[in-house]
C-alpha cells in the first residue's frame, strides 16, 4: 500500500521506500492531487493549477503524460490491485484510503488527543499530541510552497499544527509541566505576537512557575502588540486572566481542566450617551444665540485617534470637564476646536469658544465668558452670577483655550459646574485645574506619519511645487520631536531655506524656528518665545529644577532626579503638570526641544559644570549599584535599564572625556563593553571609550587597569586584530598578582583560552579554560559555567560530544537561571551535538529556544550567532530559503559591525551552506544569500521562530 505525505516534502512511500515519483512537474502533480485527495479532478483544473497560461493543446498533452509517468511510478494498490491513480470522466482521481495520508492521520490523532484531554487524562493526552506533532518532517507541501494551488491547504495545515501545539501544551501544563513549557511558549509567543491563546498559555505558566510579575509583563507586551499591529485592545479572556493573576486567584492553581476557573462577567449594558439630556426644567430660556467657534485658516491634518478620543471622551456619561494637557505648541487649541466642531450636535446650545492667552489675572475668568456670550452687564450681579442664570437652562459646550496662567481662579468653573447642570467644559492648559471631576487628556506629539504629512503640506502651501526627499521631511519632524508648532515654524521658513539645508542647521533649534504668522498670539511666532511662557509662569524652585533637569539626556528615575538634582517630588510634579517634563510611570523625560532651552537656562545659572560632575558621578556609582563590574547576570530588566540610559552614558562619557577624568571613562568603558556594545555590535563605540580609558591607566587602581585591558583584548578578539589581543592580554595578565578582585582575575585566565582556541591551539585553550573552571568552582564565581561551556565547545569540536553534553549540563545546572548568558551558549552547544548526530528537529527545537532567549535578553549578537547555528539544521529539514536567508542576514550584520568570524561560526555556516548546495543549484543559494542580507535581520530573525515546530 502506498503512503504519501504532505507534512513536509511531498513524498510517496512503499513501505519504508520512498517512491521516485519523477521530476519538479511530477511532484506538483502528485501534490496537486493529495491537496484534491480522493476527489475528481478535471484536465482543466490540472492545467491552470500547474502550467497556468501555457497553450491549452501543449498543456493537454503534458498532462496525460505526467499522469502517466505518475500513475507507473505508484504502481498498483495492494488492496485491491487497482492503481491508486485513477481516470475518471474528464479527468483523474488519486484515491486515498485512511491511514495513507500523513495529514489525515494527523488530524485524526489530535482529534484523539483533544478527547482524551477533555476526559481528564492529560498526560495520555500530551503524548497523543506529541505523537501527532512528530509526523511533521517540515513546512507543509514544501516542494510547492509558492504554488497557488497549495496556498490554501498550507495554511489549513499550518493553522491546525498550531492548534495542536497549544492543546499540547495545555495537556503539559495540566500534568504540571509549567517551567518546562515557557522558553518554548516564549518562542510561539514571538512568532505569532497576535494570537490571544499562545499568550494566554505562557501567562498561566509564567504564574504557576512562581512568576507572577513575568507574567503580568507578558500581558503588558501582548496588549502592545495587538494595539500596534491590529489597533485592537485584548479580549476579555486575555482580559480577564489578566485580572485573576493580579488577585492571586486561586482558581489560577493547576485544576483538573487546565484552565482558570471562573469567568469574567461583562459590564451591564448601560447608555453612553451624554449626562444631563433631557432639558432642566425651570422657565423658557432666551433666544438661542449661534455656535461660534474660530475658523482656521489651514486644514486640520492627521490626529485620527486623539480626536477620536477627545469625542469620545466628551460623550462618555458623566463626562462635565475635560482638560487638554500638553507642552506647549503640541496641538492642544486646534485639537479642541475639532473635537468641538466634530461635537456641535451633541449640544442644541451650541458650542463656543474663549481665548484667555492675553489675560493673566484669575478674577476675569467669568468676565471674559460673559463677553464672549455676549451677556450684557447688570450692576446687581457679579460676571459669575450672570453666568449662572444665563447658563442654568441651556446645554452647550464651552471651550476654553489657555488657562495655565489662570489656575489659580479656576474655582469658579467649579461653581459654574454645579450650577449650571447642561455645561460641559472643553479646556486646553499646559496643566491641569485640579477640579472636582475633571478629566484629563495628554495631548501627545505628532504620530511620525502625521507629522511629516503636516511638514510636507505646509511647505508646499508656501513653496508649491517644491519637491522634498521622504528621509529629509522625516529627519526634520524628528528633530522638532513632532512638535506642530515646531514643524509650522519650520515650514514657513522654507521660504529662504531648502529642506535638506534646513535639516543641518536643526541642531540649534530655537535660534531658527521663528518668523511665524503676524497674526498668530505672539508666544506663537517663535518657538522660543512659546517655551518662554511657559517658564515665566513657573515658581523660582520650579525653574531652578527645569533648568537642571537639562543634564539628563535621556530622561531619569525619580532616584536619579533625587540624587543629581536635589529634586523633591512635589516639585518635579508640577513641572509634569505643567507639560515641560514627561513621565511614563517609570522615567521623567523631557522633549530634546524643551531640554535644549533648559540647557540654556542652566547655563545661565553658571550650573552647568557642576551639574554633568554630579551626573557623571551617579552614573559610575549606578554602575556599581547593578553590579556591573562584578559580574552581574545579564537579565532582560538590566538590559531594559542600560537602553533607558544609553543616552545618559554617554553624556556621562563625554564630560568625563572632555574634563580629563579618564578614571571615570575607564569605570563606565569596561562594563559597557561586556553589557551593551559587544552584545549590540556597537565595536566602533566600544573602542573609542576603550582607547580614552586607557591613555591614562598607569594612575589607575590594578583592579581598573586589568579590567579596562581585559575589555580591550576581547573587542580586539571580536575585530580579528589577534595582534593586539594579545599585547593587551599580556598587559592584563602582568598585573594580575596585584589584583585582589576574584572575578576580574577569572575573566582574564578566560582571555587566554579564548587567543589560544581562536589560534588553533587547543590544548593550551583548555589547559586555560580547566584552570578557570577550577579557579571559580573554588570561589563559588559566577565565571564556573561560562568556563564550562567554553570547554565544551571544544570537547565538540574535538568530536567528544558526550563530553561536551555532560560540560554543557554541568553549565545549565550552575546558571543563574535558564535563559542566563552561559545557559544560552549551553543551548547552542546542545543544538550543534543534536545537528552532528543528526537530530536535525532537536537541533533546531533548541537553537530556536536560545535564539528566543537572547532576543529577550537584547543581545542582538548572540541572536545572530545562534541563527546561523539554526541554518545548518534548517537546510537539512528543507527549509532551504529560511536557512539561506539567514545566512545571509546574519553575515550582513556581523560584517557590518566589524566582527570577525570565528573558527567555530565558521565551520558551521561552512555545514548549512554544504546542506543547502546539496539540494539547490549553485546560483539558487547565491541569490537566497543576497535575499538574506537585503532583509532588515528582525525580519529575518522573527521568520525563524515563526517556523514549523518538530517535537
Amino acid at each position: 500500500m502506498v503512503r504519501f505525505g504532505i507534512l513536509g516534502p511531498v513524498e510517496a512511500l512503499v513501505g519504508e521506500r520512498r517512491v521516485a515519483v519523477g521530476g519538479p512537474r511530477q511532484l506538483a502533480l502528485l501534490a496537486f492531487l493529495l491537496v484534491h485527495a480522493n476527489r475528481a479532478v478535471s484536465v482543466d483544473q490540472l492545467i491552470d493549477g500547474l502550467w497556468g497560461n501555457q497553450d491549452p493543446c501543449g498543456a493537454v498533452k503534458r498532462v496525460q503524460v505526467a499522469v502517466g509517468r505518475l500513475r507507473k511510478a505508484l504502481g498498483a494498490d495492494d488492496a485491491d490491485g487497482e492503481a491508486p491513480l485513477r481516470s475518471t470522466a474528464g479527468g483523474y482521481l488519486l484515491a486515498v484510503g485512511p491511514g495513507q495520508l500523513d495529514a489525515e492521520v494527523f488530524s485524526a490523532r489530535i482529534e484523539k488527543g483533544r478527547e482524551v484531554l477533555e476526559s481528564g487524562d492529560a498526560a495520555h493526552a500530551a503524548k497523543l499530541l506529541r505523537d501527532a506533532l512528530s509526523l511533521w518532517r517540515g513546512p507543509p507541501l514544501a516542494d510547492v510552497a509558492y504554488e497557488s494551488f497549495a496556498q490554501g491547504e498550507i495554511r489549513r495545515l499550518e493553522e491546525l499544527r498550531l492548534a495542536a501545539v497549544e492543546a499540547r501544551v495545555e495537556a503539559d501544563l495540566q500534568i504540571g509541566r509549567h517551567a518546562a513549557v515557557i522558553g518554548e511558549l516564549q518562542a510561539l509567543v514571538i512568532a505569532y505576537p497576535t494570537r490571544e491563546r499562545l499568550a494566554q498559555l505562557l501567562m498561566l505558566a509564567l504564574y504557576r512557575s512562581g512568576r507572577q510579575a513575568d507574567a503580568l509583563d507578558a500581558y503588558q507586551q501582548t496588549r502592545v502588540r495587538l494595539a500596534d499591529e491590529l489597533g485592537l485592545e485584548p479580549g476579555l479572556a486575555l482580559k480577564a486572566l489578566q485580572t485573576q493573576i493580579l488577585e492571586q486567584a486561586s482558581s489560577l492553581e493547576a485544576s483538573n481542566d487546565g484552565e482558570p476557573s471562573g469567568g469574567v462577567k461583562l459590564p451591564a449594558g448601560g447608555s453612553h450617551g451624554r449626562a444631563g439630556a433631557d432639558e432642566v426644567s425651570g422657565p423658557d430660556p432666551p433666544a438661542r444665540p449661534p455656535t461660534r467657534l474660530p475658523l482656521p485658516v489651514t486644514p486640520f491634518l492627521g490626529r485620527v485617534r486623539e480626536l477620536a478620543d477627545v469625542t469620545s471622551a466628551l460623550r462618555r456619561e458623566g463626562t462635565r470637564i475635560l482638560t487638554l494637557t500638553g507642552a506647549g505648541g503640541s496641538g492642544k487649541t486646534r485639537l479642541a476646536l475639532r473635537a468641538a466642531e466634530t461635537s456641535r450636535s451633541d449640544y442644541p446650545d451650541g458650542v463656543w469658544f474663549v481665548a484667555f492667552a492675553d489675560i493673566t489675572d484669575p478674577e476675569l475668568i467669568a468676565t471674559a465668558i460673559c463677553q464672549a456670550l455676549e451677556i450684557s452687564e447688570q450692576i446687581d450681579l457679579t460676571p459669575a452670577r450672570r453666568l449662572e442664570g444665563w447658563l442654568a437652562h441651556r446645554r452647550l459646550l464651552l471651550v476654553l483655550d489657555n488657562l495655565e496662567q489662570l489656575t489659580e481662579g479656576a474655582g469658579v468653573l467649579g461653581e459654574l459646574l454645579a450650577a449650571c447642570p447642561g455645561l460641559t467644559l472643553l479646556v486646553t492648559s499646559r496643566e491641569p485645574l485640579r477640579l472636582a471631576g475633571e478629566q484629563q487628556y495628554d495631548v501627545p506629539v505628532l504620530a511620525r506619519g502625521d507629522a511629516i504629512e503636516l511638514f510636507t503640506t505646509r511647505v508646499h502651501a508656501v513653496r508649491p511645487g517644491i519637491e522634498i526627499e521622504p528621509q529629509v521631511a522625516a529627519g526634520i519632524c524628528d528633530r522638532l520631536d513632532c512638535l506642530a508648532l515646531a514643524i509650522e515654524l519650520a515650514a514657513a521658513r522654507t521660504k529662504a531655506l531648502a529642506p535638506g539645508e534646513m535639516l543641518t542647521r536643526l541642531d540649534a533649534r530655537l535660534p531658527l524656528l521663528t518668523g511665524g504668522p503676524r497674526d498668530a498670539p505672539r508666544r506663537q511666532q517663535t518657538l522660543k518665545a512659546t517655551i518662554d511662557w511657559s517658564y515665566e509662569l513657573l515658581e523660582g524652585e520650579q525653574r531652578r529644577l527645569f533648568a537642571r533637569f537639562a543634564v539628563f539626556a535621556g530622561g531619569c528615575t525619580l532616584a536619579a532626579a533625587e540624587g543629581v538634582l536635589g529634586a523633591q517630588l512635589d516639585t518635579l510634579q508640577g513641572l509634569v503638570d505643567r507639560s515641560l517634563v514627561r513621565h511614563d510611570g517609570e522615567r521623567y523625560w523631557m522633549l530634546p526641544t524643551l531640554r535644549e532651552y533648559a540647557f540654556e537656562r542652566l547655563e545661565q545659572a553658571g550650573e552647568a559644570e557642576e551639574l554633568r560632575r554630579l551626573h557623571t558621578r551617579w552614573f559610575v556609582e549606578f554602575v556599581h549599584s547593578e553590579g556591573l563590574d562584578a559580574n552581574a547576570p545579564a537579565t532582560p530588566s538590566l538590559y531594559n535599564q542600560l537602553r533607558a540610559e544609553l543616552d545618559n552614558f554617554r553624556g556621562a562619557l563625554e564630560w568625563a572625556a572632555e574634563s580629563g577624568d579618564s578614571e571615570s571613562v575607564a569605570r563606565l568603558a569596561w562594563p559597557l563593553t561586556f553589557y551593551w556594545w559587544l552584545d549590540q555590535g556597537q565595536l566602533q563605540e566600544a573602542g573609542r571609550w576603550l582607547e580614552v580609558a586607557l591613555e591614562a591607566r598607569a594612575g589607575y587602581p590594578p583592579w581598573l587597569r586589568a579590567a579596562a585591558l581585559n575589555a580591550a583584548t576581547h573587542l580586539a578578539w571580536r575585530r580579528g586584530d589577534e595582534a593586539r589581543a594579545l599585547a593587551f592580554f599580556e598587559q592584563a595578565a602582568a598585573i594580575l598578582p596585584l589584583v585582589d578582585d576574584p572575578n576580574i582575575i577569572c575573566a582574564v585566565m578566560m582571555s587566554r583560552g579564548l587567543l589560544a582556541s581562536q589560534r588553533g591551539d587547543i590544548e593550551c585553550a583548555r589547559g586555560a579554560f580547566e584552570d578557570a573552571a577550577r579557579f571559580a568552582r573554588e570561589r563559588n564565581l559566577s565565571e564556573l559555567p561560562v568556563a564550562l561551556v567554553d570547554l565544551s565547545e571544544l570537547a565538540i569540536e574535538q568530536g567528544r560530544l558526550d563530553e561536551g553534553r555532560a560540560l554543557c549540563e554541568e553549565a545549565l545546572a550552575c546558571s543563574e537561571g535558564p535563559t542566563s548568558m552561559p545557559a544560552r551558549v549551553a543551548l547552542i552547544n546542545l543544538s550543534e551535538i543534536a545537528a552532528l548526530q543528526g537530530r536535525y528537529g532537536d537541533a533546531l527545537s533548541l537553537g530556536r529556544a536560545t535564539l528566543a532567549a537572547a532576543l529577550d535578553h537584547g543581545d542582538q549578537s548572540q541572536a545572530v550567532w545562534a541563527a546561523l547555528e539554526i541554518a545548518w539544521p534548517l537546510a537539512e529539514l528543507g527549509e532551504v530559503e529560511r536557512s539561506g536567508r539567514l545566512i545571509g542576514a546574519a553575515a550582513a550584520f556581523l560584517e557590518g559591525a566589524g566582527f570577525a568570524r570565528t573558527r567555530s561560526d565558521l565551520l558551521w555556516e561552512k555545514a548549512a551552506l554544504d546542506a543547502l548546495h546539496r539540494r539547490l543549484p549553485a546560483d539558487a543559494v547565491h541569490t537566497l544569500l543576497q535575499q538574506g542580507r537585503d532583509t532588515p535581520l528582525e525580519q529575518a530573525l522573527g521568520d525563524v521562530l515563526k517556523g514549523t515546530a518538530y517535537s
